[in-house]
């Protein structure tokens, strides 16, 4: 099974400030009140996550598992378009394996840093979640720039991540990717 690279611009610097520690709480305690609260008040500027549409009065009837994951994944519509996938695809695997075999990469640009809290991981489609800041998505793309001197001939397998990373660089956006 090929999994899809999903990639969105993302506020990362509000979201940092205001959802971030009411994860962090509700993945620590598995009491998503905090979100539940969080969503009502702020349900207006909210989507759903799946199909992209604003966030109807009713949608705790969308809620297949009451876990933190699945209110969080509403609540964090507030800081990204679900219908504005800009990822790699299935096509992810490929470039993320051979950043892996060229020294310079940093971390996996192709992915971000997950929000753990002790063995808990935020992951609401259980095939991972992760965010970037704007300035990681910089220093990404400055990375990811150097590493394509070096080697010209990646210039075709590359240049959908540049493009990804120079959207959200452009946009002065960071990331949240998913699968």
């Amino acid at each position: 099974m090929s999994l899809e690279h999903k990639a969105y611009l993302f506020d990362h610097q509000a979201f940092f400030s205001e959802l971030r520690p009411l994860i962090e709480n509700a993945l620590r305690t598995e009491n998503s009140q905090e979100l539940i609260r969080f969503i009502d008040d702020n349900r207006a500027a909210l989507k759903d996550p799946y199909e992209g549409n604003p966030l109807s009065s009713d949608w705790i009837s969308m809620i297949e598992f009451e876990s933190p994951d699945q209110y969080a994944d509403f609540a964090l519509t507030k800081y990204y378009d679900p219908s504005s996938d800009i990822g790699l695809g299935s096509g992810w695997q490929e470039v993320s394996q051979w950043l892996a075999r060229h020294p310079g990469a940093g971390s996996d640009p192709t992915l971000g840093s997950p929000i753990a809290v002790e063995s808990r991981y935020f992951d609401p489609g259980k095939m991972g979640s992760y965010f970037e800041s704007h300035k990681e998505v910089q220093h990404k793309l400055e990375d990811i720039r150097k590493l394509l001197e070096e080697n010209p001939g990646a210039s075709i397998l590359l240049a959908p991540l540049i493009e990804l990373l120079s959207k959200a660089s452009q946009k002065g956006a960071g990331l949240y990717i998913t699968f």
